[in-house]
């Protein structure tokens, strides 16, 4: 099941008590990645069987383990209505209550995780949780909003900054595969800065740049599994491209927080908005600009077909 029915889906797990009904289920979710659970926490009432159906029923169940704030619970009551059939009324909630100020990354579960592990003397599974954090600030970093807006020389440096790191990620300045996707996003908005600061031949070779990491990036097939980089720093992982997971040496996945769909649809949207991409405008009338919107299209309708 996709989209917005994919939690429907996946491997799922109940547990059922005589009398009562389901005390327990588990639902895994981001491809087994995750599994959520669910417990009874309260019930009014029993009856025959292990799904039990009359009148006067409560079932409550609470998520079990969240982390970052979230709740959730959902309480079903049965009541028989005036023809005798059994009503049930539903009552849930998914909400997240904001954790207090938090200054230190040190006090991040996965900080916390990694330090109990060496603590234990665990120093494979410290390594291996030192490089899974490693990718995941990298990430944090990499996709944060840097707010480029009116300030060109600013939006500028910090690509050039961000595109240096990545390149250090590989050898002889390669920027392994899991990075090539947000490199040609971080490309083409330099380019962009570059234009607005007047800076028109460097511009166009940063956006001749952005085109071959975006043709770099689409090449790779969505699911397969991509280098990360330098293996002391990042143990030997691999991202699940378009997932938001990753992959361990063991085979194992864990969830990471962003997987940004960087696809051709959105570099000719971004060609092409003179609003929200305005730094492109002073070449938007230019013809050698309009070959680069033209090859994005072309891009874009071959990668649909």
């Amino acid at each position: 099941m996709k989209d917005g029915w994919a939690y429907r889906g996946g491997r799922k797990v109940y547990y059922f008590a005589e009398g009562v009904g389901i005390v327990r289920t588990e639902n895994e979710y981001c491809e087994g990645a995750r599994t959520a659970v669910y417990e009874l926490t309260f019930y009014e009432g029993t009856g025959g069987g292990y799904m039990p159906v009359a009148d006067g029923l409560v079932r409550r169940y609470d998520a079990i383990g969240l982390t970052d704030g979230y709740v959730g619970a959902v309480e079903y009551t049965y009541v028989q209505d005036d023809a005798g059939h059994i009503v049930i009324f539903k009552d849930a909630t998914g909400i997240r209550n904001v954790p207090d100020t938090i200054t230190q990354y040190s006090s991040i579960c996965g900080e916390v995780l990694e330090d109990t592990l060496f603590s234990d003397g665990k120093w494979q599974d410290g390594h291996l949780r030192h490089a899974i954090n490693n990718i995941k600030l990298m990430q944090h970093y990499m996709f944060r909003g840097a707010h480029h807006f009116n300030n060109s020389n600013r939006s500028v440096e910090i690509c050039s900054f961000n595109q240096r790191l990545m390149e250090s990620f590989g050898n002889d300045g390669e920027v392994p595969p899991a990075w090539c996707g947000i490199y040609a996003w971080t490309t083409l908005v330099k380019s962009a800065a570059l234009f607005g600061g007047k800076r028109k031949d460097e511009g166009y070779l940063a956006l001749e740049r952005a085109f071959e990491y975006y043709i770099k990036w689409n090449t790779f097939e969505a699911d397969s599994l991509l280098e990360v980089g330098n293996n002391e720093v990042f143990g030997g992982i691999r991202m699940v491209k378009g997932k938001g997971l990753i992959e361990l040496p063991d085979g194992t996945r864990e969830t990471i927080e962003y997987a940004k769909k960087i696809g051709y649809d959105g570099l000719w949207t971004a060609l092409n908005s003179p609003r929200v991409w305005a730094w492109f405008n002073s070449v938007r009338g230019e013809d050698r600009f309009k070959e680069y919107i033209e090859r994005a299209k072309k891009l874009m309708d071959e990668n649909k077909k």
